[in-house]
């Protein structure tokens, strides 16, 4: 079931996430068969239906995966705890221009994008919801 139909107009592809026109936006990677990404669903409906909120919001449905091999291949260290290794892949996406250089492993992820550049990445749903509540007038 895909949570977002209404909002067809904001979907992108994995190619185009760095290629938009806005200078500052948001991407939302989800997939549609994620407890994860469901329990987002209000928070982030609640953001493409502000007209106030500061960035606009792309929406990345990556249920099938079609093209994971154009994202950076990113690893858990042996030994690395599930926070650590969010932690460290977030802030390694940072900086990124090129869709190669972003991390993908888990869903929910919201890229924050500025200038083209990945300016700031978050992953796991309560994150992602709190960062929403900032970027809302």
């Amino acid at each position: 079931m895909e949570p977002y139909k209404k909002f067809r107009a904001n979907y992108i592809e994995t190619k185009d996430i760095l290629k938009q026109a806005e200078n500052e936006y948001f991407v939302l990677v989800y997939w549609t068969t994620c407890p994860h990404c469901f329990a987002l669903v209000s928070d982030a409906t609640r953001y493409l239906e502000n007209k106030k909120s500061k960035n606009k919001l792309y929406l990345l449905d990556f249920t099938g995966e079609k093209d994971d091999l154009l994202f950076k291949e990113t690893v858990q260290n042996e030994g690395e705890s599930k926070l650590d290794f969010i932690a460290r892949y977030e802030k390694d996406s940072i900086g990124a221009t090129n869709v190669k250089d972003i991390n993908y492993y888990y869903v929910p992820m919201l890229i924050h994008v500025m200038n083209k550049k990945v300016v700031n990445m978050v992953v796991l749903e309560d994150k992602i919801s709190l960062y929403f509540k900032i970027y809302e007038e």
